[in-house]
């Protein structure tokens, strides 16, 4: 899932600096949190360099989700999995595949 918003830039002030200079618009730029970061506030920002159709615009934020997906590698695995899933009051999915590659319709549901 991906929060989107609008920056109107002649009606909005500066913009913050975390997002680098904006040369002209349209501008998209997709923010998200630094992997392995101690902090939240710390952000990446990664300029949209494709065309403006929807198709590529979906493809790119599908691929710079987030994946919260967990691979079960055996009984022991599976029981670490339910027993976080209880923990946390949420619903288990399981997924089984003999390809490793994590397909973007997955990662959606697991954020």
């Amino acid at each position: 899932m991906v929060k989107v918003a609008y920056w109107d830039t002649e009606k909005s002030g500066p913009v913050p600096s975390v997002l680098g200079q904006i040369q002209g618009t349209p501008t998209i730029k997709l923010v998200r949190p630094k992997r392995k970061a101690k902090t939240n506030k710390q952000k990446d920002v990664i300029d949209y360099n494709r065309e403006r159709k929807a198709s590529d615009l979906e493809t790119f934020a599908l691929d710079l989700m987030p994946n919260f997906v967990e691979r079960v590698n055996g009984e022991e695995d599976f029981e670490k999995f339910q027993k976080k899933a209880r923990k946390y009051g949420l619903p288990m999915m399981l997924f089984f595949s003999e390809d490793r590659r994590i397909m973007n319709e997955i990662k959606f549901l697991s954020t």
